[in-house]
């Protein structure tokens, strides 16, 4: 998980990334992604209310085992979740995320990581945040793993400055920025190699103030 679990002493490599759109209520919503065995897939959701709940399901080219490592929100927040499972080798296959919930009216959307050479999912924490940074605290399995973040922010307020650096798990890359004024704005990025296994603060700093958000770290 996190970008593709514990990474023992090599750390795991970022193969590719999938991404839905994150400005339309349909579900399910498809990626067609390609995998090896050796791989570790990550899903990160993120949706713009917290009354919505999301699930993830294989089909077409095989079946992969999806675990649900986090699921997070609250009042005046949106929702975050994160799922794991180990690689298939296929190419194109069906990957299907479906969001169920009473508030259908909602934006929501997520992203696919895949990790080669990485040997299962690791540590995941989530949590509702009030602070003025997107940060998460984490605390890392094994050594030199990798990590995925996703933080939804419920205010929808556009962040044209964002860092992703860590003094404890290194630099950061953010993999997909999205804004929309009257919805949410998404924030999905990943930590290559964390370090020395133990506590991590992971996350996104921006230039203004979060009003409120959910945030989802896995290793």
């Amino acid at each position: 998980g996190g970008g593709g679990g514990a990474g023992g002493v090599t750390p795991p490599t970022f193969a590719t990334e999938y991404e839905s759109v994150w400005n339309t209520t349909t579900t399910p919503k498809h990626l067609t992604p390609t995998t090896d065995a050796d791989d570790v897939m990550v899903a990160l959701f993120g949706c713009e209310d917290q009354t919505d709940t999301t699930a993830t399901s294989m089909t077409a080219s095989g079946t992969l085992t999806w675990t649900e490592y986090e699921n997070m929100a609250g009042a005046s927040r949106g929702r975050v979740g994160a799922w794991g499972a180990p690689g298939q080798v296929a190419s194109g296959w069906d990957l299907v995320g479906t969001k169920t919930s009473s508030g259908v009216t909602k934006w929501w959307g997520f992203d696919a990581m895949v990790f080669s050479v990485a040997t299962g999912v690791g540590a995941a924490e989530s949590k509702i945040n009030t602070g003025t940074d997107g940060l998460i605290d984490i605390t890392t399995t094994q050594d030199h793993s990798a990590i995925a973040v996703i933080c939804v922010e419920w205010s929808a307020f556009d962040y044209t400055t964002r860092d992703w650096n860590s003094a404890s798990a290194g630099t950061g890359t953010e993999l997909a920025y999205f804004n929309n004024s009257t919805h949410y704005t998404v924030f999905v990025g990943y930590y290559a190699d964390a370090g020395t296994a133990g506590a991590k603060s992971v996350g996104v700093n921006v230039t203004g103030t979060l009003g409120g958000h959910s945030i989802a770290a896995v290793e």
